[in-house]
């Protein structure tokens, strides 16, 4: 291969255009993937809610359980419904409990299913903002990458016209 052909397949692999392009595609991706995901949890943690009841429980026990050698622990609550009595436990484990028996708490559950309950953390909706703010980042950071591909590429293609003499 002669030293031209070497110098012009090094130019071509680390051109800014090209590198900008890329890196702009995966930000783009990665961003709306985040934007999607935001909004499907998001979605969800809101359906749940609006068309659920609302009522109080009480944490009746802590269940433990070791995760990766770490202890999590998760309530487990009763409530009433038309005066019978039900317990779930909750889907959500941490090593910090903010909880201890005899805890009240805002429980939601279906009218048509009360035994189908969940506390009411909000975990959804702050999961859904932190991914939503990071996928805008993304998003925000690959239209400037294209942007800025862009300008590279008028500044390269940019022929000044000179008066003939």
């Amino acid at each position: 291969m002669s030293e031209r052909q070497t110098n012009s397949n090094y130019r071509s692999t680390n051109d800014p255009i090209k590198v900008l392009k890329i890196l702009g595609l995966v930000f783009g991706l990665i961003g709306l993937t985040m934007l999607a995901v935001a909004l499907i949890i998001f979605l969800v943690s809101t359906v749940f809610t609006s068309y659920t009841a609302q009522t109080e429980g009480t944490v009746v026990s802590l269940l433990s359980r070791t995760d990766k050698a770490i202890r999590v622990q998760a309530p487990e609550v009763a409530y009433v419904i038309d005066g019978k009595k039900y317990t779930f436990i909750s889907e959500i484990y941490s090593s910090l409990s903010q909880f201890k028996p005899g805890d009240k708490v805002t429980i939601h559950y279906e009218p048509a299913n009360p035994q189908n309950a969940r506390m009411d953390f909000g975990v959804g909706q702050l999961i859904s903002l932190i991914l939503g703010i990071i996928g805008l980042a993304f998003s925000l950071t690959s239209a400037a990458m294209w942007f800025g591909r862009s300008r590279l590429l008028q500044k390269r293609t940019y022929v000044p016209q000179h008066p003939s003499l």
